[in-house]
């Protein structure tokens, strides 16, 4: 079939392709609520400029779409099929959804998700550069040698495995159970954020980015070696005393430390006077390495040593003050002054209550103005 004008696909209607290829210098265009079933090995195009904004089914064998710059609707690759883009670049845009089980061919092209792409166990050959959402699920593979994200990228169960992963900027999450799996690149974050309660295999570099373990609270395991650059962070939240009630960093490789440790807490949790946690582990050693700097929460302060340099401890030194036993500290601030008839000066105060995450509130049980 040769197409030199508009091929137009009406929304609402059904296309089945099985064979055979479409040439020309025209347009294919798909509107939304087309339903495309590519159910043959069928070659279509290297020279038709093609456009989806509806849903493009690869059912069977492989659909290469040469010249298909951006996709705005939705794709569908089944296990064991392929769409390809000849060795092409592919965006797909923001409102755009990639999916499916199969593989996503761009040789040595760059797929760039601005939209939502979610892979139960597919692969991408190419490379991968995410501002939108990732998903993986099952055993999914990213093949290109540069896979960045500045979006979200969400490890919900199974392996992925890269090559290399650069964060810029977003989240990166791995979920229990899921691992994502490194090499014989490594992860660098940049930017952002790192959490979970996953494993990572392979060697992170924390340069100016944040490192949250957990799911307030988890363990986030490296099965490798951890970084922490003069720019990056490691964030802990404290919820209780016992396992399990607050956030692990567990490196099974050395961990070389530098830059701030935050410690929050988190839950209404209130920290007693002696209270130890230990939060990172580090089976190779830390290599006489410490933090930088040190933030505790709001009205605590901390002491954080690092015993024989395979794990880091923090302690309690002093807690906020309880004034009325209800796990909370409170604060006047003033809020009017008047002259009464007798030409004193009244001083009215509201009292703020602070918790456990040290902002304050306007104390609920009561203690409104005070008059002095």
């Amino acid at each position: 079939m040769n197409v030199n004008g508009t091929l137009a696909f009406a929304s609402g209607g059904t296309s089945t392709w099985t064979a055979g290829s479409i040439n020309g210098a025209g347009t294919v265009a798909l509107a939304s609520g087309t339903v495309f079933n590519a159910n043959g090995g069928g070659l279509l195009s290297a020279a038709p400029l093609f456009t989806n904004a509806g849903t493009i089914n690869v059912n069977n064998g492989t659909l290469q779409l040469a010249n298909f710059p951006t996709n705005a609707g939705t794709i569908n690759v089944a296990a064991g099929k392929t769409f390809s883009t000849g060795g092409n670049n592919l965006t797909n845009a923001a409102g755009g959804t990639l999916a499916g089980s199969g593989t996503y061919s761009l040789g040595a092209g760059t797929l760039t998700n601005a939209g939502v792409m979610s892979l139960n166990g597919g692969t991408v050959n190419g490379n991968l550069a995410n501002s939108g959402t990732f998903t993986s699920n099952g055993a999914t593979t990213l093949n290109g040698l540069s896979n960045t994200n500045s979006g979200t990228l969400l490890v919900a169960s199974g392996t992925l495995s890269a090559y290399e992963i650069t964060q810029s900027a977003g989240l990166t999450r791995v979920d229990a159970g899921s691992n994502l799996a490194l090499g014989p690149g490594n992860y660098n974050l940049n930017g952002g954020t790192l959490a979970g309660t996953g494993t990572i295999t392979g060697d992170v570099f924390n340069n100016a980015g944040t490192v949250a373990p957990g799911a307030s609270p988890g363990t986030l395991t490296i099965a490798g070696n951890y970084t922490q650059g003069p720019g990056g962070t490691l964030e802990i939240e404290l919820g209780g005393t016992g396992p399990g009630q607050y956030d692990v960093l567990d490196v099974t490789g050395t961990a070389t430390l530098n830059g701030t440790l935050n410690v929050a807490t988190y839950g209404g949790f209130i920290g007693q006077q002696g209270d130890s946690f230990t939060p990172l582990l580090a089976g190779g050693g830390l290599g006489g390495t410490t933090f930088s700097t040190i933030n505790a929460p709001t009205g605590y302060t901390v002491s954080v040593t690092y015993p024989g340099f395979v794990q880091v401890d923090i302690r309690l030194d002093e807690v906020p003050a309880n004034l009325f036993g209800f796990g909370f500290f409170y604060q006047p601030f003033l809020v009017a002054t008047e002259r009464s008839e007798d030409e004193d000066i009244l001083y009215y105060f509201r009292l703020k209550r602070y918790g456990y995450d040290g902002e304050g509130d306007d104390d609920p049980f009561g203690f409104n103005m005070c008059r002095y």
